[in-house]
């Protein structure tokens, strides 16, 4: 038989261990393989998919789906004031994480998921430590679901714990590098504005792309986060007030794409990464901005509960991911001497 080469071929794995093989190609939906694979038979059905012969079979409708299955309880959960009260992000990347288990288990029934399938998937995704606990976190969030509406006698993912990894998370800008960010990009552009609403409102990217001049009032500028449905009333710095009115901005929002239209997050985030790239800084991000106006309030003294309203944070743990750092800086300026062998 001739070789043929599987392009648009992929592959993952379901919580029972098993591997699952589709053709997707750009532009179409994934299309499942069922023939062992790199056999003659898979050889033929991989060329039909390419060809088109083959389509992908659809994912239920919500309310379609065979009761009792794990597509059923996600559409129910996708349905239910549990999902529609989490943040607008975080219901994206659930939404995302749920549909590719169904594209692959969802005529599985949900009561026969075990904590030992859950820990096979995290066993999978084990070399990508972000992708395993959201996974877990996600599942753990349906299954909650699930108890409480006593679909399930218990959550099969209780008692998993998370892959640990040692991460900084994004970096955190230092004074130098806004500094050399400001210096590529003076006031008056574009690139200048998105960094002071980033640097000194201290949120989100998604939350800077949806901020307007309709959004302040008595110089208080009214935000409500997108992931957290925080609502916030920030009072607007001079400084940025010096640099809005300097600056080019939309009708309905001040960061406004080339055609004048509003950006995205995903589309403000990359267009923000060429910023910084431009500027020589290609290891920072916009949410390292926000990092860097959490630690440099925190070591201008800010305290917990000014942190928490400034920023949404809603537990005092989010807040001493920062103050830890200055408490520390300080203890140890002020404990280094002790070291010395003279003393008074």
């Amino acid at each position: 038989m001739v070789r043929v080469e599987f392009r648009y071929l992929i592959a993952d794995i379901d919580v029972n261990g098993n591997v699952r093989r589709y053709v997707r190609k750009p532009g179409c939906k994934k299309v499942r393989l069922r023939e062992k694979f790199n056999s003659p038979e898979f050889v033929q059905e991989y060329l039909a998919a390419m060809a088109g012969a083959i389509k992908a079979q659809p994912r239920p409708l919500s309310g379609k789906a065979d009761e009792n299955s794990l597509q059923w309880l996600v559409n129910r959960y996708y349905g239910s004031t549990t999902f529609r009260e989490l943040g607008d992000e975080t219901q994206k990347v659930r939404r995302r994480i749920l549909d590719k288990i169904c594209d692959r288990n969802g005529s599985m029934d949900y009561r026969d998921i075990t904590g030992g399938h859950v820990r096979l998937a995290m066993d999978a995704l084990r070399a990508a430590p972000e992708a395993a606990n959201g996974y877990l976190k996600t599942l753990r969030g349906l299954f909650r679901f699930a108890c409480e509406r006593e679909l399930v006698p218990s959550d099969p993912s209780a008692g998993i714990k998370k892959v640990r990894h040692k991460t900084d998370g994004h970096h955190t800008w230092a004074i130098e590098e806004v500094k050399q960010y400001e210096a590529r990009h003076p006031v008056g552009t574009k690139a200048r504005l998105a960094l002071a609403l980033l640097l000194y409102t201290g949120q989100r990217r998604g939350d800077v792309v949806r901020m307007g001049r309709q959004h302040v009032e008595h110089g208080l500028l009214r935000v409500v986060q997108g992931k957290t449905r925080e609502a916030l009333q920030l009072p607007v710095l001079p400084i940025l007030v010096d640099i809005l009115a300097a600056s080019p901005v939309g009708d309905l929002t001040y960061l406004v794409t080339q055609w004048g239209k509003p950006f995205t997050a995903a589309g403000f985030g990359g267009k923000f990464r060429e910023w910084c790239d431009q500027a020589g800084l290609k290891h920072c991000t916009a949410h390292g901005l926000r990092k860097a106006g959490a630690t440099i309030a925190a070591e201008n003294g800010a305290t917990d509960r000014e942190l928490m309203a400034m920023f949404g944070w809603r537990t005092a743990a989010q807040v001493t991911v920062y103050t830890r750092k200055t408490e520390n800086k300080r203890l140890a300026a002020s404990g280094m001497p002790l070291l010395t062998m003279e003393r008074k």
